[in-house]
């Protein structure tokens, strides 16, 4: 019995077959073949025993669920190592046959009889791999390949499958996670097997552009903490004599990185360098020996923690990567076999080039998340012939900018600072790939004089970028890391200014160049020129704040000013903003976008602080959301705290205080204090006395107080956007011991920020303790018992601890009950609220419960209080669709306290900013015409919208209609142009407008060419219906039984309504709302009329169901089912009605028209 071996999967397997007199499969060692992957050795070849129609590649997806990403597979020729085909197998796309996800090639490539091998690329805690060989011929011993099906073997050779399969169509081999489909017959479009021969383009496109002048960082979208680096580096040229050059020292790479460097410096001089450096592989240089011997990856995990931990102690952190020769797997040491394969996706250096790509950028991308800039130095001294990507200027640009966008674009690294570093030539900027992809530059120098520097140096200076010494070493044996050199860094940063005078910082490099090896290390780093670690400070420029808030007696402070305010509720600035309905849809974070529209209707209102409410906890049998802050006791979601990152940075950047709620007491169906209890299996009560449980909040707590922002490099605790911690949103089951408890906790942690008690009914007790710093109350009308009103609640409150501490009105609620506010007092009695605030001492600020923002899809965010008929979320600037709660007086009268409260006047309006036009939605384009429907993301304080129409882009531009609310509609397109003309072509703009003056337009909207008009009826009256039987009502209450949409019309059996329509319709689009209590939903009658007299019934019908959840606490009682209803109309059609057949709410009618 002859046997083959191969290493597969890190182990060795010997196997073979009895009954075979020859080798029915040949594993030979990966390294033999022309590619090998870095997760297991692809050496499973295939003998061709007759010619071989190959139609498509595969990757192998034995579950049918997709793949981690998209995956290239490739065809070699063995002995000759040709590469004859290759494809890209996309994530969810494709055939799938036998566990393998096929992609097509263009033409089927015919293979002569002969010995062939697929290989794919494998990566570990990724996709599936098989550690075992799979090879399959889907045909009869004999057939066209030599191998007949083996299936997969394990370690003890056992399991013998079927040999007996009969003859298919498409045939397989399959090769651990490769796979070739086959046919023995040649199909329609085939060509002959060839080695690809691909042409590189080698020419500069942006030679001409490199030297332009490029103002900025180069990642448009790069961190706040990228840019605030950038910065300061920008102007220590600037500065004056002392404090202008930052020390650096590179600290090693792997295995023997160590901050012992940085260790040992600081016990020679007493001073700790400025800059880090690091590298994420290892060199040849006196190294011990590491394994793999060949294709060593970047060890970024081991660098990681050494550069956090520099980071969090004030220091900066530049990476090197000496990566990897992708063609031979040596070391970077070495020369290039084609540099241009680089550049090719369909060479298999470029996938083991992309494999370290890839796996840089996940190093890189933990760096972002915690919060660190890095200054990033690839392809350094790139114009040497040492490093394999060395002596080759073109492809060297091309590659650099590649890197470049792929990082910033694709792998969403904005943490970056580009530093680009050859070493000291004149053919330096041969190799510079352009102001637009560099944020600095610098010099490798290894000389004992900086002098000879000096003319690259002034070429370099010419891009107006930062420039650093990025590696420094006196000369010497560049194999000896021992021996040290004995120079004299005493005098070195008066060189620099002598020599290369705008230098920001110099990195020297390791062991025998390094300070701690050679003289004068101390007097260096002493010189007035030079900056050491915590002496350039860069974080605080993204504080938008001088001063945290501070307590004093019963008052706040913001330095020496007194410190008060008017602010808001926004829960929706960290929870989805539809949690009582449960709408998948809306059950999402907030975005960006919408997170500073938010934030700029806080500026405009002169509201200073904003609340959040809560950090939900997943309950123990619920799947992890999006939204779970807190997955299990001391286990958090790092999406999440991103959202919670990016309300602070813009916080700072917009100058809004921060107040946040840890968790829920009331409203903990989200997760909160009842949820911390389940986790442990114990009752609710047990929050506040079981030990473990309370070490679980705490966890929480310190999670959160302890946490560093990945976009800002702000720790939270010396955040000064942040108000205040509040134990969490009325917490009333708390007692004293377990408030002081936690309360000095938190100031153990964090003593910058103040701490807010979380009892909140008026009557309830308030702790004075020396760790709280304000106490709160919120007001209701609901809330019963008050006899003396909010005003003299608040104050029997306040006497009980003899005005000890100040209160803060955390959430108050003017909402109309019929009862203490009506809408005919409601603005009157909430503005004497707001005075009675800004007139009492003590009462530091009162917060509006609740406001919400615009919609990044259009329009803005609702959120029905459930308990009233006719409250929902407040808007800015309000508008005539909540005049049922009076929102525009409300809102208005919050903005006028919230300047008095600060003793200042009440400013004018300002104009609003340009509004932002979106895009039409797929519902409304065909092909390339369209349903003139569209929506816009509105400004902060616009009042209403002005639409625009213009035959071509350059104009002329007309008002089709003026002063449009995005506030009538929720959720669906914003505007319909039911004046636009079928078959004409036209393009819209917006403009917002207010009582301050008109904006900028939009970006425009266009071509769009029009296939048809909608005419749409949102109920807001009666005026768009033709006729209608006397029974109808119209009704805006209760609007979160029917998805939060706004206006309906209501009738039972036998009540109708009618549309007359301006052109022939086509199509209408009902929405209906029927009560679940009174059984299933009885579609209506729709009915067409070419003349308005005779009506036909239309049958052509369809529905789709959506059974609602009615608000939280009302059981099946208020539950509706909503039905949408399309309704084919007949040729002709100018007329529609429908008819009731039972109780139901109309909700929005649609009908398409065309000639």
């Amino acid at each position: 019995m002859r046997m083959a071996t191969g290493l597969i999967g890190g182990w060795l397997l010997a196997m073979g077959l009895a009954t075979a007199q020859e080798t029915l499969i040949s594993v030979r060692l990966g390294g033999e073949l022309p590619y090998k992957s870095k997760s297991v050795s692809m050496g499973q070849d295939f003998v061709a025993k007759k010619p071989l129609y190959v139609s498509a590649l595969g990757y192998i997806d034995e579950k049918g669920d997709g793949l981690a990403k998209e995956r290239p597979v490739r065809l070699y020729r063995v002995d000759d190592g040709a590469l004859l085909a290759t494809a890209t197998v996309v994530r969810a796309g494709g055939e799938m046959r036998g566990g393998f996800r096929f992609a097509s090639l263009e033409k089927a490539v015919r293979l002569a009889p002969g010995r062939y091998v697929a290989v794919a690329d494998f990566e570990e805690g990724s996709d599936r791999y098989l550690s075992m060989v799979d090879v399959a011929d889907f045909n009869e011993v004999g057939g066209a390949v030599e191998n007949p099906k083996i299936g997969r073997w394990s370690l003890d050779l056992s399991g013998y499958p079927d040999r007996t399969l009969k003859n298919l169509d498409g045939m397989a081999v399959h090769m651990c996670g490769a796979n070739v489909l086959f046919t023995l017959e040649a199909p329609a479009a085939w060509v002959e097997a060839q080695p690809l021969t691909v042409t590189v383009d080698m020419t500069d496109e942006q030679d001409a552009e490199r030297l332009v002048p490029f103002e900025g960082i180069a990642d448009r979208n790069a961190l706040p903490v990228a840019r605030a680096l950038l910065d300061v580096l920008r102007e220590l040229p600037s500065r004056k004599g002392e404090g202008k050059l930052l020390s650096g020292q590179f600290m090693g790479w792997y295995p023997v990185a160590s901050l012992g460097t940085a260790n040992e410096i600081f016990q020679q001089t007493s001073n700790w360098v400025a800059v880090a450096g690091f590298d994420y592989y290892e060199t040849h240089v006196n190294m011990p020996k590491t394994k793999p011997d060949l294709f060593k990856p970047p060890r970024w995990r081991a660098i990681n923690e050494l550069a956090k931990a520099y980071a969090q102690m004030g220091g900066i952190v530049t990476i090197s990567c000496h990566m990897t020769n992708p063609w031979n797997g040596g070391l970077a040491w070495g020369k290039a076999e084609r540099i241009e394969d680089l550049l090719d996706p369909k060479t298999a250096a470029y996938a083991r080039y992309m494999e370290q790509v890839d796996e840089i950028a996940r190093g890189l991308a933990d760096l972002q998340e915690a919060g660190i800039p890095v200054l990033f130095r690839p392809f350094h001294e790139m114009q040497g012939g040492w490093f394999w990507w060395g002596g080759h200027p073109l492809a060297l640009r091309k590659l650099w900018r590649n890197l470049f966008d792929y990082y910033t674009h694709e792998k969403g690294l904005h943490n970056l600072i580009w530093v680009w570093s050859p070493n000291v030539s004149v053919k330096a900027m041969d190799f510079y790939p352009g102001n637009a992809y560099v944020d600095m530059t610098g010099l490798d120098i290894y000389a004992n004089t900086l002098e000879g520097a000096r003319p690259v140096y002034a070429e370099l200076m010419k891009s107006s970028k930062p420039f650093a010494i990025t590696e420094f070493g006196p000369p010497g044996d560049g194999f000896d890391n021992t021996a040290p050199r004995n120079f004299d860094y005493g005098p070195f940063a008066k060189h620099v200014a002598e020599y290369l005078p705008d230098t920001v910082f110099f990195l020297t490099w390791r062991d025998a160049w390094g300070l701690h090896r050679n003289l004068n290390a101390q007097a260096l780093l002493d010189d007035p020129l030079v900056l050491n670690r915590g002496e350039l400070r860069f974080v605080h420029r993204l504080q938008g704040f001088e001063h945290f808030v501070t307590r004093d007696g019963n008052r706040l402070r913001e330095g020496d000013a007194e410190f008060r305010f008017m602010g808001a509720n926004m829960p929706g600035l960290v929870l989805p903003y539809d949690f009582t309905l449960n709408l998948p849809e809306r059950m999402r974070l907030p975005d960006a976008w919408e997170q500073e529209n938010a934030m700029k209707t806080l500026v405009r209102m002169g509201l200073r602080v904003v609340r959040t409410w809560n950090l939900p906890i997943r309950k123990p049998d619920e799947p992890a959301a999006p939204w779970h802050y807190v997955l299990d006791p001391g286990h958090f979601n790092e999406e999440a705290f991103k959202n919670l990152d990016r309300l602070l940075m813009l916080a700072n950047r917009h100058k809004v205080r921060v107040l946040l709620d840890l968790t829920a007491g009331y409203g903990d169906y989200l997760g909160g204090v009842g949820t911390y209890a389940a986790h442990r299996g114990k009752p609710r009560r047990a929050f506040f006395t079981d030990k473990q449980i309370r070490e679980d909040y705490k966890a929480t707590v310190r999670f959160v107080l302890e946490r560093v922002n990945t976009l800002t490099g702000i720790p939270y605790k010396e955040d000064k956007a942040l108000f205040a911690w509040q134990f969490g949103n009325e917490i009333m089951e708390a007692n004293d011991a377990w408030l002081s408890e936690m309360a000095a906790y938190m100031k153990s942690l964090d003593s910058n920020h103040l701490v807010a008690e979380t009892r909140h009914r008026p009557g309830a007790p308030m702790l004075v303790d020396p760790n709280i710093d304000l106490v709160t109350r919120h007001f209701y009308s609901s809330y019963g018992g008050l006899g003396k009103g909010w005003e003299g609640s608040l104050l029997d409150d306040m006497e009980k601890i003899a005005w000890q501490r100040p209160v803060f009105v955390g959430e108050y609620g003017p909402y109309v009950d019929g009862k203490i506010y009506t809408r005919e007092n409601v603005v009157e009695k909430h503005n004497a609220f707001l005075q009675f605030c800004i007139d009492t001492p003590g009462v530091v600020g009162a917060m509006l419960w609740s406001m919400y923002f615009h919609n990044s899809g259009g329009g803005y965010t609702w959120h029905q209080i459930y308990t009233f008929p006719s409250v929902w979320s407040y808007h800015f600037p309000g508008s005539a669709s909540g005049d049922a709660h009076q929102e525009i007086g409300i809102v208005q009268g919050l903005r006028d306290a919230a300047f008095r409260i600060r003793g200042l006047a009440v400013p004018p309006v300002e104009a609003p900013e340009a509004p932002e036009l979106l895009e039409m939605r797929e519902e409304n384009l065909t092909d390339l015409l369209a349903v003139p429907m569209f929506s816009w993301r509105g400004s902060a304080g616009a009042e209403g919208y002005d639409i625009e129409r213009a035959p071509a882009v350059e104009g002329p531009w007309a008002v089709i209609a003026e002063n449009v609310s995005d506030a009538d509609v929720a959720y669906r397109p914003l505007f319909s142009d039911e004046t636009a003309k079928p078959g004409e072509t036209y393009y819209y703009r917006v403009v917002a407008r207010n009582a301050g003056g008109r904006s900028q337009p939009s970006g425009i909207l266009g071509p769009v060419k029009v296939a048809a008009v909608c005419f749409v009826d949102e109920f807001k009256d009666l005026s768009r219906v033709s006729g209608h039987s006397e029974g109808l009502t119209l009704d805006n209450t209760y609007n979160a039984r029917f998805a939060e949409y706004l206006f309906r019309v209501c009738g039972t059996t036998d009540d109708w309504l009618s549309y007359a329509l301006a052109l022939p319709a086509r199509e209408a689009r009902v929405t209906a709302f029927f009560a679940a209590a009174l059984g299933a939903p009885s579609a209506p009658v729709f009915l067409a009329s070419a003349d308005g007299t005779a009506f036909a019934e239309v049958k052509a019908v369809k529905a789709a169901e959506f059974a609602h959840i009615a608000p939280p606490h009302a059981g099946d009682k208020n539950r509706q089912t909503q039905v949408d209803y399309t309704v084919a109309l007949p040729a002709g059609a100018r007329h529609l009605k429908i008819a009731w057949t039972r109780q139901m709410t109309l909700d929005r009618v649609e009908v398409e028209m065309a000639d």
